[in-house]
């Protein structure tokens, strides 16, 4: 249960999962504060997209901040600095993107506002891969000269390994996956670095071995498919044959035909 508790102590109670728009509104209409037409309205499905690509993008920008934020609280003895109730520091940086996307009449609890947020943190995170191993390679070059297969997996999110195959390919792919889906998860949201790890490691050999799978199923069923061709092809004289002999008037007894038949 969703409680809201009013300035004179009212009480407002919603179901659980009631989303932050109604729960706003109903608080205002009890306070009785009259909206600008067209405020915390649900928008449309492209202003509600427009809305979730600057959202994702914000998210990305948020978490770039983030040293500068904990540099600031630092130099301000680790208290947060408000300003109109938000932390400008960061810790609230996401909270206020979404009220502020709200108040202009975004619906973020929509699917337009989900998949437009989406499509902006999956774009804005597209070559965190490849940049880490760019970096890797100019900080580092001696041990990534010595680790081709590591970067190239850290570069593909662990769908190419330079070729290594076996055990240590696996293991390769899972640990350019984990560290590229670290940074991607992480650039979003640090908070789900761990969970980005977790399902980069584990995605591209999955990812492989159904491949594989598809391809050797693929093959078998072709090799069978050429097999019954050949079958056909090679009996195509015989049939030619006996098609002749039907129209000229000949019975053709059914073991000519097939020599596990037996004549009646």
């Amino acid at each position: 249960m969703i409680e809201a508790e009013l300035p004179d102590g009212t009480v407002l109670e919603f179901p659980e999962g009631t989303s932050q728009a109604v729960v706003q509104k109903a608080v205002k209409s009890h306070l009785g504060v009259n909206e600008a037409p067209g405020v915390n309205d649900r928008g449309g499905t492209f202003q509600n997209i427009a809305g979730g690509l600057l959202r994702g993008a914000g998210s990305i920008g948020a978490t770039i901040l983030s040293p500068v934020d904990a540099a600031a609280r630092a130099l301000n003895g680790g208290k947060p600095v408000s300003v109109g109730g938000y932390d400008i520091l960061g810790q609230d940086r996401r909270a206020g993107m979404d009220a502020a996307l709200r108040t202009a009449g975004v619906d973020t609890d929509s699917l337009a506002f989900s998949g437009g947020k989406l499509g902006a943190e999956v774009a804005g995170t597209a070559g965190a891969g490849g940049g880490a191993a760019n970096i890797f390679t100019k900080v580092a070059p001696k041990v990534a000269a010595a680790a081709p297969a590591f970067i190239q997996a850290l570069r593909t999110g662990g769908m190419s390994a330079n070729g290594a195959t076996g055990i240590g390919g696996m293991a390769t792919r899972a640990a350019g996956g984990a560290v590229n889906g670290a940074i991607s998860a992480g650039l979003v949201n640090p908070e789900d670095a761990k969970t980005g790890a977790v399902i980069g490691a584990v995605a591209p050999n999955v990812i492989k071995l159904a491949g594989d799978t598809g391809k050797k199923l693929g093959a078998s069923a072709a090799s069978k498919y050429a097999e019954e061709l050949a079958k056909f092809g090679r009996g195509a004289p015989k049939r030619a044959t006996l098609q002749e002999a039907v129209e000229a008037g000949y019975v053709v007894p059914p073991n000519m035909v097939n020599p596990s038949t037996k004549n009646a």
